[in-house]
């Protein structure tokens, strides 16, 4: 037997079941009743429904030649699927252990800031980030650590995500990006005495694989979204590589204006 879709078989049972329920009753009606096919019958007799990943059956020289001339629906229909990619790649951020974010999870504006901490414009951007954070109300901050540029990177990735165990993942975000030079394990663990962290648990966090595991679900997100570079900014979808201040603030204005529209 065929496999039926859930809307499919819907579908069928409402035929089947609903419809002659909604008919006036009388013998007419009553015999047309007792001639329809049972829920079981309608189900095995429906329609499939079209399977969106299948080859286009159509007329492939007609499609194009209409696309040529509407380029516009082309236009349309690649940013519907890229804003379709991107809605799902920031859900997953959720979802990734130990993530850190700042302002109401229900805000209209959400931003997601992919950052390295050897990354000296991640380091330019991080003042006029947070004070972005602290006069606005509107704004869902995700920090999505993205450790590319030298191997220490990585290290300082996992023992920021390590003190967000600790409730100090802002404060030793900042610390990070505040310091200068390579951050090895010998000045991360100075950096986090100076936070007030327990630097012994600290460690042992930063070897938990669920933290290399959130790295790499950082790093696989980013390429989703087409992500190569720090900083880089998604402002309600829309995406900014690299520090561009005025830009980034010009996308919140126009997200507020959106929503008030």
């Amino acid at each position: 037997m065929r496999p039926v879709t859930p809307f499919a078989a819907a579908l069928a049972l409402a035929a089947a079941t609903i419809l002659p329920a909604c008919s006036e009753a009388g013998p007419e009606s009553t015999a047309q009743a007792a001639d329809a096919p049972s829920a079981a019958e309608a189900v095995a007799a429906a329609p499939e429904a079209p399977d969106p990943n299948a080859p286009y059956a159509g007329d492939k020289d007609a499609l194009v030649g209409y696309l040529v001339e509407h380029p516009d629906v082309l236009h349309a229909a690649v940013d519907a699927y890229q804003t379709k990619l991107t809605a799902e790649a920031v859900s997953e951020l959720a979802k990734v252990p130990g993530v850190h974010a700042q302002g109401p999870d229900d805000a209209p504006i959400t931003i997601v800031e992919f950052f390295d901490y050897h990354c000296g414009y991640c380091k330019r951007a991080l003042d006029p980030v947070l004070a972005m954070l602290k006069d606005s109300k509107d704004i869902h901050m995700v920090f999505a650590e993205f450790p590319i540029l030298v191997e220490e990177s990585s290290v300082a990735s996992r023992a920021a995500l390590a003190a967000e165990r600790q409730g100090k993942y802002l404060e030793m975000h900042q610390a990070l990006m505040r310091a200068e030079g390579r951050l090895n394990d010998e000045r991360i663990e100075k950096i986090a005495k100076t936070v007030g962290l327990d630097v012994e648990k600290l460690k042992k966090d930063m070897a938990d694989p669920e933290v290399d595991a959130a790295i790499q679900s950082f790093h696989h997100i980013a390429g989703a979204l087409g992500v190569n570079g720090t900083p880089s900014f998604l402002v309600n979808g829309e995406l900014v590589v690299g520090w561009d201040e005025e830009h980034v603030k010009e996308l919140v204005e126009k997200a507020r204006k959106d929503r008030d529209s």
